[in-house]
């Protein structure tokens, strides 16, 4: 296991403006890093694995936190676009 005490973690809002900021700091941490998208051709930096789903309505959830070690939860109530 990894010094920081989790080797996975899924980050929810990753395409926003935070998530597009840790996304790459956790990857050079040693993360292996998930990100819940709800478009699946959402661009994220490479080595980021995209796990399709929808906060508002949970679809996708259950499939994207298997397996993670811990959760970061950036995701707003609305879309920025």
């Amino acid at each position: 296991m990894a010094e920081h005490g989790a080797e996975s973690v899924l980050v929810t809002g990753g395409t926003g403006r935070l998530g597009r900021a840790l996304l790459p700091a956790l990857l050079a941490a040693g993360f292996e890093v998930r990100a819940l998208v709800r478009r699946p051709d959402a661009t994220l930096p490479a080595g980021v694995t995209p796990a399709a789903g929808d906060l508002s309505d949970g679809a996708g959830l259950a499939e994207a936190v298997r397996g993670v070690d811990a959760i970061v939860h950036l995701a707003s109530g609305s879309a920025g676009g």
